[in-house]
């Protein structure tokens, strides 16, 4: 890789509060991934023979920001038998 506009600066957190059947949400993301380059090889093993490799490359992911805030409600909750449990929630 010859060269690289920006290291990787993914970012991503969710924050979620509950409050019995109520809760809240908040979630944050931000990305960006800049990469190109080229890469050339030329050998000669024996005398008369070259090999060639060429390799190109260019890699460009932006998303900037993604905020998103919601609220939910759960409607059932039931237990699997041990200290976990699945519930079903309708969100906004």
């Amino acid at each position: 890789m010859t060269k690289v506009d920006t290291p990787p600066l993914e970012f991503g957190t969710r924050i979620e509060a509950r409050n019995a059947p109520f809760a809240a949400y908040g979630d944050f993301f931000r990305a960006q991934l800049r990469a190109s380059g080229s890469d050339l090889a030329l050998r000669t093993p024996f005398t008369g023979v070259s090999l060639t490799a060429d390799a190109t490359g260019h890699l460009k992911f932006t998303v900037k920001s993604i905020l998103e805030a919601g609220g939910a409600y759960e409607l059932a909750r039931w237990s699997n038998g041990g200290a976990s449990h699945t519930a079903m929630s309708i969100a906004n």
